[in-house]
């Protein structure tokens, strides 16, 4: 599974997939509905895409500050 995430000003936007391509899809689709529901030009957030990154996330682990903490 992938977590793609875009912080924003006033908002911390995450979506997930069964692949980097999809969570970044359903991401975007995510940033135009907001964009809608707050009135925004629907391309508000390309400007700052390079603040959006995905990680893959495997199921039964725990991660801190986006990577995974491994066994000593």
């Amino acid at each position: 599974m992938h977590r793609a995430t875009f912080i924003s000003t006033n908002f911390t936007f995450e979506a997930f997939g069964k692949t980097k391509n999809e969570a970044i899809s359903c991401l975007e689709l995510g940033l135009a509905r907001h964009a809608t529901q707050y009135d925004l030009d629907p391309d508000w957030w390309k400007e700052y895409s390079g603040d959006l990154y995905t990680i893959e996330i495997n199921l039964g682990n725990c991660y801190r500050d986006n990577e995974l903490i491994k066994q000593s």
